[in-house]
């Protein structure tokens, strides 16, 4: 009896739902929700691809203002190249030439290697905590003062 009772709610739950769910106006509305979706979806996706080609795009412009500062630089460089300064600070400096009353001065050609360095002692780790626990360091500032 209990199999007969399971069916028979089955049966009332089948057709309640083809009652109250499958409606018509459910069914409508369920397509026009899909429909709304699939459309959205696909505004999304070229949404997407229009944002991706708008940064190539500004890329490739900035690229392309790049190139022409660089090409005008190379110009107003070639101009200097050529000019007439150019070629005695060049002439000057390459081959030791030197104007009406000038004198040439020869320096080394690292000076700062020649430079006398502080040489500081390296103190072990221990050295250090002890110095800055104790005031060491305080010590030796004030006694070279």
């Amino acid at each position: 009896m209990k199999i007969q009772e399971i069916k028979t709610q089955i049966y009332r739950l089948k057709f309640k739902f083809n009652k109250q769910v499958l409606t018509g106006n459910n069914i409508f509305i369920a397509t026009v929700v899909f429909f709304a979706v699939i459309w959205v979806w696909g505004n999304i996706s070229v949404m997407e691809k229009n944002y991706s080609l708008q940064k190539k795009l500004e890329l490739k412009k900035r690229e392309q203002l790049i190139g022409e500062i660089e090409y005008e630089t190379l110009k107003y460089e070639q101009k200097y190249l050529k000019s007439t300064e150019y070629q005695e600070l060049a002439a000057r400096s390459k081959l030791g030439l030197a104007d009406k009353g000038e004198k040439v001065l020869i320096l080394d050609k690292y000076p700062e290697e020649t430079k006398k360095e502080n040489k500081v002692e390296k103190q072990s780790n221990f050295k250090q905590w002890v110095n800055f626990l104790f005031g060491g360091n305080a010590y030796k500032s004030s006694t070279k003062q």
